[in-house]
């Protein structure tokens, strides 16, 4: 929505996330094959302090002028029919042997992310 991204809360919550994913850019350093972020301890209250103002502006604007329009512009889009044969496309192809299939292998990751990855150096 063109109206909303030039209002005031719009521009607000632009900078605000923004300012995290500056954070984020600044300090965190992937690794070469992309599997890996490492982000150093000192800088998690900055990251922490950047995405509370998002989530602060968010919530500003969900009790707002804004929250109502959106909610009510996203429940419109969700109800198109391109929307509804999207929804019924995704749920045959579920119900394929290949659907299934891909079904249990995100399971499978899941419980193996689970069972093998550790968060270590955690903040204090």
């Amino acid at each position: 929505m063109k109206n909303f991204e030039n209002s005031l809360q719009g521009k607000q919550l632009k900078k605000e996330i923004e300012d995290a994913i500056r954070v984020l850019d600044k300090h965190g350093v992937a690794s070469q094959n992309g599997r890996t972020l490492y982000f150093p301890n000192s800088r998690v209250d900055d990251l922490e302090k950047e995405l509370n103002d998002v989530e602060r502006q968010l919530k500003q604007i969900e009790k707002g002028y804004w929250g109502h329009r959106l909610e009510a512009q996203f429940n419109r889009a969700t109800q198109t029919k391109d929307a509804q044969e999207a929804e019924a496309a995704l749920k045959q192809a579920l119900n394929t042997p290949n659907g299934r299939e891909v079904q249990a292998d995100a399971e499978r990751l899941i419980k193996e992310i689970q069972k093998n990855v550790k968060v270590t150096d955690l903040p204090k």
